[in-house]
């Protein structure tokens, strides 16, 4: 399997936290409850933005990853983000399963962890559900090199940070095609993210995009707990695919 970029944030940056390698799901939440108390400090609010960025580049598993292992500049790495969202199914997959809803906030994330360490057996199924994922999220194969920094919040507001969605959200007229100036300009950068395997056949048009499932928001109204489990299994496999190639 490729690097779990993961396990090295812990080593550098949570020396007091055990990495556990038979629960990459509470590895996850945990980093993302150290870094909501971060970024929840009056330290972090006062920081200029460019001290920020270095944050990031400390924290941040995908623009790790692009300036150590990649070994590009700082700006060009702070241009990656991860390809598909761990956080935005599974908090779904909790309220569908156990009626609960969580944020990403320091007391959200840790009544969420302590309901997992209850041993809640609801829970715990969404967990063994998402641990394949979890496994696999933080590695190469879920990173991409978005072409403009803004275009991270952007597919999240529009597209809930799904691959798919967003492919087709770049295309000539849709919601982030102003990324590019033309649509070979998009081509051009989905052969670079080895992203050809989004297309039927490989054939990159909007019109052959693969859907990892429809309809396409992640809300409890549109998608059931089945579902969102068929979603995770299609981005497992694409995932895989891209650490492999």
């Amino acid at each position: 399997m490729s690097d779990n970029i993961l396990k090295i944030i812990y080593t550098n940056r949570y020396k007091d936290k055990e990495f556990d390698e038979n629960n990459y799901v509470k590895n996850i939440l945990t980093h993302f409850l150290e870094w909501q108390k971060i970024e929840q400090s009056s330290e972090y609010k006062r920081l200029l933005w460019q001290d920020k960025d270095k944050k990031r580049l400390e924290y941040d598993c995908d623009v790790y990853y692009y300036k150590h292992f990649e070994k590009l500049s700082d700006e060009e790495a702070l241009h990656g983000d991860t390809m598909v969202s761990f956080w935005t199914p599974y908090k779904l997959a909790l309220y569908q399963k156990t009626g609960w809803s969580y944020s990403k906030t320091v007391k959200s994330l840790e009544l969420l962890i302590k309901k997992i360490d209850s041993g809640d057996p609801n829970y715990l199924e969404v967990n063994k559900k998402f641990e394949s994922f979890a496994k696999i999220y933080y590695t190469k194969g879920n990173f991409i090199l978005l072409p403009n920094r803004k275009m991270n919040n952007e597919r999240n507001k529009f597209c809930e940070d799904r691959i798919d969605e967003t492919i087709y959200q770049c295309f000539n007229g849709g919601m982030l095609s102003h990324n590019f100036t033309d649509d070979a300009k998009l081509h051009n950068w989905i052969t670079e993210q080895n992203l050809q395997m989004l297309f039927t056949g490989k054939n990159i048009k909007r019109e052959n995009i693969i859907t990892f499932i429809k309809p396409t928001k992640f809300t409890a109204f549109y998608m059931s707990l089945n579902q969102i489990y068929n979603y995770i299994d299609k981005a497992v496999e694409i995932i895989k695919s891209r650490n492999d190639s």
